[in-house]
């Protein structure tokens, strides 16, 4: 079912902080809904089986290290200089998941993450530099370190030391 209730009004910084209208419409959907991003791509029907993670605090794509995101991220950073992180994000950055597909099984990290992106995207409104790609570190990098610092548990679809091979195994 596609629904479409989102108006790009409803995201004056749509254009830099890209993940809101994704964020906006995870918010909507119950626990155990997984967002899949446009440029995603389920090219086998047993795929359905990999993305169940009902036994996981949330699914994510993969895990991203140096240098797959190294491109951009100093310049996203420097974006966000005069923003207050959370008090447990770093302001370096040694993993990342990538959120092509992404989804929750527990409302405390769904909430904490949805506020915490939110309170970044306020803080962006007027303090923030408009300058690469800040999402790359308040969307992907911030719910890694969510997750490793409280202890959640998160299912990787694919391997990301390897994610075209990993990707092409299982038809995504």
């Amino acid at each position: 079912k596609i629904v479409v209730d989102l108006k790009p009004e409803d995201f004056p910084l749509s254009g830099i902080l890209y993940a809101a209208p994704k964020l906006k419409t995870i918010e909507r959907y119950p626990l155990g809904t997984i967002h899949i991003d446009g440029d995603v791509f389920l090219k086998r029907p047993s795929l359905v089986n990999e993305l169940d993670f009902s036994n996981h605090d949330a699914i994510v794509q993969s895990i991203e290290r140096p240098p797959l995101y190294g491109f951009g991220w100093v310049g996203s950073a420097s974006a966000l200089k005069n923003c207050t992180y959370p008090e447990w994000a770093a302001r370096e950055c040694k993993a990342m998941f990538n959120n092509g597909i992404l989804g929750f099984n527990n409302q405390e990290l769904k909430d904490e993450y949805l506020k915490t992106y939110w309170n970044m995207y306020e803080q962006f409104k007027t303090k923030g530099i408009h300058f690469g790609v800040p999402d790359i570190i308040i969307e992907q990098q911030f719910l890694f370190e969510l997750c490793k610092t409280k202890g959640y548990d998160v299912k990787c679809l694919i391997d990301g030391d390897n994610p075209s091979e990993s990707a092409n195994k299982i038809g995504y």
